[in-house]
């Protein structure tokens, strides 16, 4: 599944649009196990003007989001929580409120489990960098 929403990000952002809202629900699998990205009413075009809403699921959302920024980077770190959520049931960043997920995202590392590979946790942890530039 991870591997073909790769795909589809990586014609999206060559295609110079950016997915803003990356989450397991907008990622069909289909019978012979291809992934399709869906629902790509939050895309936007690149060279739209900087204005923008807050657009995203708060448990996939990139901390720049917060700040009405973002980029490919951002869609970056939405794909390493659907990684993680794959790799290991669940979102990294759980909360009582949208704000504390929010905040979460803004300062909190991801927590692995113990029998999480380090070569999976290195890659988890790059894309889900707090500052963009540092994400793949």
């Amino acid at each position: 599944m991870c591997a073909g929403t790769l795909r589809a990000l990586a014609y999206l952002h060559a295609n110079d649009v950016i997915r803003r809202d990356v989450k397991a629900a907008n990622v069909m699998v289909t019978q012979d196990f291809t992934a399709r990205v869906g629902d790509l009413g939050a895309s936007r075009d690149v060279d739209l003007d900087d204005t923008m809403t807050r657009i995203g699921s708060p448990v996939y959302m990139a901390p720049e989001m917060l700040k009405r920024r973002g980029d490919a980077r951002s869609d970056v770190y939405s794909l390493g929580i659907l990684l993680y959520e794959c790799l290991y049931g669940d979102v990294p960043f759980r909360g009582e409120s949208e704000w504390e997920v929010l905040r979460k995202h803004e300062t909190a590392a991801p927590e692995f489990p113990e029998s999480a590979l380090p070569a999976d946790c290195e890659v988890i942890r790059r894309c889900l960098a707090k500052q963009p530039e540092d994400r793949f």
